[in-house]
């Protein structure tokens, strides 16, 4: 009588047991997706992780505020003289020269803007405007018996409007008038005579200013 009984419990053992078979065939499948995922992500995040130690030492490598990189770079490359004024530049220099001599005046040619325009502030605005001009320089510039600085020459050449010239150019516009000191520009198609008129007026105007 007990027979049926058995035999149900039995069927019922072996579909149980089936089940957890399956059962464990797919929790096992499951482990096998997640931690195939996961060994993603971490291949995933040790890639970036290496990619931004790359790039860091790569910025590192070519910091050109670093003397090591700078004495890497100049011995790595050739060097060669250069004049210091094309030849646009010596023709003004020597008009501006004309104007100057007998007026007790100095000039200098390639000044860099951060070694006559400083700020009068001390924070990080006045840092920022110090920066933008520090590496732009004026091709030539008449300074008075102290080394005040005067009256800024910038020859615009054949070759000169080329890229972002008219901007770098503007900065110094705005740069050397808001300090203070005059900006002739001059061309290839002026003579010396009109350049020497150019600067003989700017310093009347100056000379005109400071007696009034």
């Amino acid at each position: 009588m007990a027979l049926p009984g058995l035999v149900g419990l039995a069927a019922f053992g072996i579909g149980w047991g089936a089940w957890e078979l399956r059962r464990t065939r797919q929790v096992s499948a499951e482990l096998a997706v997640y931690r195939a995922r996961l060994n993603a992500l971490q291949a995933s995040q040790q890639a970036a992780e290496w990619q931004r130690e790359r790039n860091k030492q790569r910025w590192a490598d070519n910091d050109v505020t670093e003397t090591d990189n700078q004495l890497r770079f100049i011995e790595a490359a050739q060097l060669q003289r250069r004049p210091l004024l094309n030849q646009g530049e010596q023709r003004v220099f020597k008009a501006a020269l004309g104007v100057v001599r007998h007026q007790a005046l100095k000039l200098c040619p390639q000044v860099n803007l951060g070694e006559i325009i400083g700020t009068v502030e001390d924070d990080r605005d006045a840092d920022n405007a110090f920066r933008s001009i520090n590496s732009k320089r004026v091709d030539l510039l008449i300074c008075d018996q102290r080394w005040w600085p005067l009256v800024a020459i910038e020859h615009q050449g054949k070759g000169h409007f080329q890229g972002n010239a008219e901007a770098r150019d503007e900065v110094k516009r705005v740069a050397l008038e808001r300090a203070g000191i005059a900006l002739i520009e001059t061309y290839d198609d002026l003579t010396e005579a009109e350049i020497g008129g150019l600067l003989h007026a700017a310093l009347e105007r100056i000379r005109a200013r400071r007696s009034s």
